[in-house]
């Protein structure tokens, strides 16, 4: 892909439904596979589906992470995906 050199992109604020999946492009943080995507951002497309990134585990992947299309849960140490990236308040 040509956009594995890519290491920050911020789609927030947009009507987006899918950019596809990342995990091409996205750094891998165990096995040190894929692009060098580190930062995504897309909070607040409402209609966006988070389930095409293909990526939702923010320790593996740090885009996903940073996507808002996954949510750390404290108590169990896990990342849960998310339909719909979230929109912070006062975004």
């Amino acid at each position: 892909s040509a956009l594995t050199a890519l290491s920050y992109m911020d789609l927030s604020h947009n009507t987006l439904t899918t950019i596809g999946s990342i995990q091409s492009i996205a750094a891998n943080q165990q096995t040190g596979s894929g692009g060098a995507l580190q930062s995504l951002y897309l909070g607040c497309n409402a209609s966006f589906h988070c389930g095409d990134l293909g990526v939702y585990d923010g320790k593996t992947y740090p885009a996903a992470a940073t996507s808002l299309c996954s949510a750390y849960d404290t108590a169990t140490g896990a990342w849960t995906p998310l339909a719909t990236p979230q929109c912070p308040p006062g975004s």
